[in-house]
C-alpha cells in the first residue's frame, strides 16, 4: 500500500512538471482540473454564465511563467472555435483581460444575442509551443428591441422609464405611437395626439414634452406643435413654437426648455426658442451656424450643439458650439468626423456623439467622446445608423432606433436598442 501511494505521488509530480514546461501528460482528473489547466485559469465570463454582453471582456489568470503570449478562441461550436486576438502579449503570473477586437482578429467583435458561446485561451511560450486552457461556455443576453421600428424618433427618460415616441417606420408617414421601457421590456403606451417625424422629447415640470417635428417626409411640413404627457394622458398645448421646426435639438437647461436650430419648411435654422412653463419666446442668442439634424446635450452646465448640416445637407459639419447662459461660442475642439442625424448624450463629465451620416453620406458606427479638452474615438457601435436617439438610463447610454442600409442598399428603419457602458467603453 505504501509503495502504491508513492507511485501515485510520483506520477502526479511528473504531470505537474510536464504542464509547467509544456510537455504533454495524461493526468488523473482532480477538482482543480476543472479550473486550471497548464497554468491558465479562466475567470470571466464564468463557466455557464448567462445574460452576458455582446462585447464581453475575457479575463483569465496566468500561473505559468513560461507563457509569453496568448490567443483567444471562441465560437458557437466547441469543436471548431475561431481564433481571435492574435499574439496578444500578456503578463506572466498576472491577471489578464482582453475584448474581441475589430482590427485584431478574424471575426466581428460583437456576439449574437441569445446565443451560447464557448471560449478558451491558448498560451504560447517563447519557442512557439502551444497549450490551451479548458473550454468554458456562456450565453449572451436577449435583445431588448422596441416593438416598432422607428427612425427620427423622440427619446427621453421620464418617471424612471425610457419613452420612445413618434418617428416613422416606412420613411413617409409619421407615427403617434409611444413605447415605454421599464428596464426589462418595452410596452406600448398612450399614443400622442399628433403624429410627428423628428419629434423631440424632454422632461419638464413633471411632464414629458413632445415638441414639433414633421408631419410626413414626402410632402410634409414642419410643425410648431407642443404636446405633453402627465403620466396618464397627452394634452395638446396652446403654447406653440414661434417657428415650426424639425430635426432640431431640445433640452431642459436651467429650469427652461430650449428648442435649438433645426429645419423649417425652407432652410436650416440658427434660432433658439425658450419655454419658461408659460410661454415660448425667441432667445436673443442665436447659434453662430444654422444647423439641422444636429445633436444637443447639456455638459458642464452649458448646452452643446454638435455637428449637423446646412440647408439641404449640402455641408455636414464637424464644428461644435456651446451656450454659456448668455451667448453661443464656437468651440475650438471639433469632431474628428463631420456628422448629421447623430445622437448626443452627456454622462460622468463626458459628452458622447454617436453614429449619424458622415460627410460622404455613409452611415457611421463610430462614436466620439469629449472630455472637456479633446474629442477621441470610443468603441464603435455594433450597428451603423443615423436618425437614432440616445438616453442615459441606469448608468448606461441606450441607443434606440434610427435607420441603416438594408440588404438592397435602401434605408431601413430599426427597432434596435444597443447599450453602451461608459465606465468600460464596452457594449452590453
Amino acid at each position: 500500500m505504501k509503495n502504491r501511494l508513492s507511485l501515485l505521488q510520483i506520477s502526479f509530480f511528473v504531470c505537474a512538471l510536464s504542464a509547467f514546461f509544456f510537455i504533454g501528460c495524461k493526468k488523473t482528473t482532480t477538482p482543480l482540473d476543472n479550473i486550471l489547466r497548464y497554468g491558465i485559469n479562466l475567470v470571466s465570463p464564468a463557466n455557464g454564465a448567462t445574460n452576458q454582453p455582446v462585447q464581453p471582456i475575457f479575463t483569465w489568470i496566468n500561473e505559468n511563467p513560461n507563457i509569453t503570449r496568448y490567443a483567444i478562441y471562441y465560437g458557437t461550436n466547441p469543436n471548431s472555435l475561431v481564433k481571435d486576438v492574435y499574439n496578444y502579449r500578456g503578463n506572466a503570473n498576472l491577471s489578464d483581460s482582453i475584448r474581441l477586437s475589430p482590427d485584431g482578429g478574424t471575426t466581428s467583435p460583437y456576439l449574437s444575442y441569445a446565443t451560447k458561446y464557448y471560449w478558451k485561451v491558448v498560451g504560447m511560450n517563447a519557442n512557439g509551443t502551444v497549450l490551451d486552457s479548458f473550454t468554458n461556455n456562456f450565453t449572451v443576453r436577449n435583445p431588448i428591441n422596441m416593438n416598432t421600428p422607428r427612425e427620427a424618433l423622440g427619446l427621453a427618460v421620464y418617471n424612471g422609464k425610457i419613452y420612445a415616441a413618434g418617428g416613422t417606420n416606412d420613411g413617409d408617414n409619421g407615427l403617434n405611437s409611444v413605447e415605454v421601457f421599464n428596464g426589462t421590456t418595452w410596452a406600448n403606451a398612450q399614443p400622442m395626439n399628433i403624429a410627428t417625424i423628428g419629434v423631440r422629447l424632454a422632461t419638464f415640470n413633471n411632464n414629458l414634452y413632445a415638441v414639433a417635428g414633421f408631419n410626413s417626409t414626402g410632402i410634409g411640413y414642419a410643425l410648431d406643435s407642443v404636446q405633453y404627457f402627465n403620466g396618464s394622458t397627452w394634452t395638446t398645448s396652446e403654447q406653440i413654437l414661434d417657428t415650426p421646426r424639425s430635426s432640431f435639438g431640445l433640452v431642459n437647461y436651467n429650469g427652461q426648455l430650449y428648442a435649438i436650430a433645426g429645419y423649417d419648411n425652407n432652410r436650416a435654422l440658427n434660432s433658439v426658442e425658450v419655454f419658461n412653463g408659460t410661454t415660448w419666446t425667441l432667445s436673443p442668442a442665436s447659434l453662430n451656424t444654422a444647423r439641422n439634424s444636429l445633436g444637443v446635450g447639456v455638459y458642464n452646465n452649458q448646452i452643446y450643439a454638435v455637428g449637423g448640416g446646412s440647408s439641404g445637407s449640402v455641408t455636414i459639419f464637424n464644428t461644435v458650439e456651446y451656450f454659456n447662459g448668455t451667448s453661443w461660442v464656437n468651440a475650438p475642439q471639433k469632431l474628428n468626423i463631420g456628422r448629421e442625424r447623430l445622437a448626443v448624450a452627456a454622462y460622468d463629465n463626458k459628452l458622447y456623439a454617436f453614429g449619424g451620416y458622415d460627410t460622404n453620406y455613409n452611415y457611421q458606427n463610430s462614436i466620439e467622446i469629449f472630455d472637456g479638452t479633446n474629442w477621441s474615438f470610443g468603441t464603435p457601435m455594433p450597428t451603423p445608423r443615423a436618425s437614432l436617439a440616445a438616453a442615459v438610463y441606469n448608468n448606461m447610454v441606450y441607443l434606440v432606433g434610427g435607420d441603416t442600409t438594408d440588404a438592397s442598399g435602401n434605408p431601413a428603419p430599426l427597432s434596435t436598442v444597443e447599450i453602451y457602458n461608459p465606465a468600460t467603453n464596452q457594449w452590453q
